[in-house]
């Protein structure tokens, strides 16, 4: 469904791991705003990311209950 980064625990890097496994390009870094950006449309659930992301900072919601939840934190 959604894929949320928490930018308090995100370093932003340029070489981000879960920008690098995402097989869809919906995580990118976007040069100009020295971040990482989340284009959802693009997102297939896989969770790679989540699972490539060094410091913990990238969740996965499947369902809008559990997107919310994830935001509340």
């Amino acid at each position: 469904m959604a894929v949320l980064i928490n930018f308090k625990t995100c370093d932003n890097a340029l070489e981000c791991n879960g920008v690098a496994v995402c097989p869809t390009g919906c995580l990118t870094y976007d040069e100009n705003k020295q971040s990482i950006v989340i284009d959802n449309k693009k997102c297939i659930s896989c969770g790679k990311c989540v699972t490539a992301c060094m410091v913990g900072a990238i969740r996965l919601a499947k369902t809008e209950p559990e997107f919310k939840k994830i935001q509340e934190k």
